[in-house]
């Protein structure tokens, strides 16, 4: 009997050497990256109790990436927050990630009015940032506290089944003013989050 036991659990740590685990589909008990509750940053530089507690929708908590069959072409990439809403001042919210050597972005920007909601999609390189204003791609989920952006495969240079995407950067600001997604600071409140990790595309 002792045998048997030691010999499967042998058999088990050579799966594990020879088929090494890869995030094939994230969710959100099983995210590719996650960051620490409550903190948020001031001003890029300072902590504070007080605003953690009343400014979480720009506290990141994890996010993912997943794919669906029937929809082939698309790749999900999910951002939870501490609590979503609409901020009164401008909410920035971006995920990046590397694939074939380019930086690839996400992002959303909103704003308590509701009239004011834009999605972009597009990619990062010396010159500068280069996004596309897409319509309809996102979904902003208050009971959730989650942030789903569609997007089309081809927008991020059409990565195929079997190749990996990874290095994940996601940030979540609050500004007074409408500025670029990644960049162009100040930042009155700030979350980010770096991961190394990977996800293979499926379909």
């Amino acid at each position: 009997m002792n045998k048997k036991i030691i010999g499967i659990f042998v058999c088990m740590l050579i799966s594990i050497v020879v088929f090494p685990f890869s995030v094939s589909a994230g969710d959100e008990n099983n995210p590719e990256f996650e960051d620490e509750k409550d903190d948020i940053i001031i001003f890029e530089e300072y902590y504070s109790y007080f605003l953690n507690k009343f400014f979480k929708s720009v506290d990141i908590i994890s996010g993912w990436f997943f794919e669906e069959s029937d929809s082939p072409d698309i790749i999900y990439i999910s951002l939870k927050m501490g609590n979503l809403r609409l901020p009164r001042l401008f909410g920035i919210y971006a995920v990046v990630f590397v694939y074939n050597g380019t930086y690839y972005a996400c992002g959303l920007r909103t704003h308590s009015k509701g009239d004011y909601f834009y999605e972009l999609v597009g990619y990062i390189d010396g010159q500068g940032e280069h996004y596309k204003n897409l319509i309809g791609i996102s979904s902003f989920d208050t009971e959730s506290n989650i942030i789903t952006w569609a997007v089309p495969k081809e927008l991020i240079g059409n990565p195929q089944p079997g190749e990996s995407i990874g290095s994940f950067y996601a940030n979540a600001f609050l500004r007074t003013k409408d500025e670029q997604i990644i960049f162009d600071t100040p930042n009155i409140l700030a979350d980010r989050v770096y991961s190394t990790n990977h996800y293979t595309i499926q379909y």
